[in-house]
This record gives C-alpha cells, structure tokens and sequence, in this order.
C-alpha cells in the first residue's frame, strides 16, 4: 500500500544519500593517489557514474518507443543538477577553483546550444548525431585530461 511505499521512497532516500558520499570520498581518494585533480574525476567518474541511472530508464523508454520520457527524462535530470547546484550554493558557498579551464562552460554552451534543434517534436536523434555527440563527450574528455 500507500506506507510501504513511502517506506521504500524514504529508504532509497537514504541509500541515496549514504552512496552519494560514498561516491565522493572514493572519486576524491582515486584522484588524490592517481595525481588526477578532482575536477577531471568529477567531470567523468562521478559524471558516468551518476548518470547510469538516467541512462537506464532512457534507454528502456526508447525501447519501448517512449521517446518523450527519454528526452524529459534527460532534460529532467539536467535541470535537477542545476537546482541542487542552486540550492548547495544557497545553503554553503562553493569555491571555484581558478585553475578549473576556461573552455568548459563555453563547451558546455555549445553542446546545449547543438542539443536544441532535437527538442522539436518531429527531430530525431540518429545513430550519427549520437556518434557525434560522444564524439564531443570524448574531446571534452581528451582537453580536460590534457593528453
């Protein structure tokens, strides 16, 4: 009924939040002893990491030919990353590190701004828009590395 899945929701909650800390101390333990900074662990580790959620169920949403619950899935999640952004900064000021590249949200900009013309409702994503993308991913990967 109504109380075992409040129970549940308030048990993921928790898990939620046990694992997301988890996530941080191991991401920032990784970084410290491979001499990778945290930026770089943060913008692909704990990224991919995070992210397997929302790939999962857009995944299994393009399967059944949800495609709608794919993309609001994906833009969910994306304006989700935003509030928490907001609401941490509101609640404890974050410092940005001045050595963080001057190229991410430029990068970030424009792959949102490349993003746009599949929100229309008779766009498709194809195989080679999604080869590009990951492309994109890669290069933003490659630069931030500094291979």
């Amino acid at each position: 009924g109504v109380g075992f899945a409040l129970f549940l929701s308030c048990a993921g909650l928790a898990a939620l939040a046990f694992g997301s800390e988890l996530i941080v101390e191991g991401a920032t333990g990784i970084a410290r002893r491979a001499g990778v900074t945290e930026l770089v662990i943060g913008a692909t580790a704990v990224a991919v990491g995070t992210s397997l959620p929302e790939l999962a169920a857009s995944v299994a949403a393009v399967a059944r030919r949800e495609n709608s619950i794919a993309v609001g899935n994906i833009a969910g999640s994306n304006l989700f990353n935003i509030l928490t952004l907001g609401l941490t900064s509101s609640l404890v000021p974050l410092e940005v590190d001045a050595n963080v590249p001057g190229f991410q949200m430029p990068f970030a900009a424009a792959v949102a701004a490349l993003a746009l013309p599949f929100m229309k409702e008779s766009a498709s994503v194809g195989r080679v828009a999604g080869a590009f993308l990951l492309l994109l991913y890669g290069l933003f990967c490659y630069k931030v590395f500094g291979w």
